[in-house]
């Protein structure tokens, strides 16, 4: 497969661009090692925030996993009888916030 020449143009500014081009300022000194340092963080960032995803899924599987397991069925729920303390708390506060009327201010 033969290579067809570049247009005249091309060569025209490829010749005027290595003519008068200048040269580059130099690097920053340590701008490897800033560079392979940046890259170590990101990095270290990233695994990071795999590390708590993988915390968060975890955590979330066992919460789901324990609810369904430790939840007690409707029928031992509605075997249960109410607890006496529960219903005079119950019966206190609404009474004690449902019916009070409200105070007058003069």
């Amino acid at each position: 497969m033969k290579r067809e020449p570049p247009p005249a143009e091309d060569t025209t500014l490829v010749n005027f661009l290595r003519t008068y081009a200048g040269t580059p300022p130099p690097p920053p000194p340590h701008l490897e090692q800033q560079i392979v340092q940046a890259a170590l963080r990101q990095h270290h960032l990233n695994k990071r925030r795999w590390q708590v995803a993988y915390i968060l899924g975890a955590g979330a599987i066992a919460t789901a996993t324990s609810v369904w397991f430790l939840k007690p069925s409707a029928q031992v729920a509605k075997q249960t009888p109410p607890d006496p303390v529960e219903t005079f708390i119950t019966t206190n506060w609404q009474a004690m916030f449902y019916n009070a009327e409200p105070p007058l201010f003069e």
